[in-house]
């Protein structure tokens, strides 16, 4: 249980995790990229750049699954912050 200012709640708010991950499997290679809540912007960018880039192995198509895995992960923090 959390105390709050000596008081005990009996139904503490679960905070959704800080840390999240998106990992891809692609030709061979394990592609994983670790983040955290909030950082979701810094993610897609980052996934557009390497879509962009002619020497990256990661593709639109494949920077497509991984941002529907952010957007996943979103709604699934959005529907626990909403439960409270």
């Amino acid at each position: 249980m959390s105390e709050t200012q000596g008081q005990k709640s009996p139904n503490p708010v679960r905070q959704p995790r800080a840390e999240r991950h998106l990992a891809l499997d692609c030709n061979g290679h394990r592609y994983t990229f670790h983040y955290r809540r909030g950082e979701e912007r810094q993610v897609l960018q980052a996934l557009v750049a390497m879509a962009e880039d002619p020497a990256s192995k990661i593709d639109w198509y494949d920077a497509a699954m991984l941002s529907h895995g952010v957007g996943v992960s979103l709604g699934e923090m959005l529907e626990e912050l909403l439960k409270h």
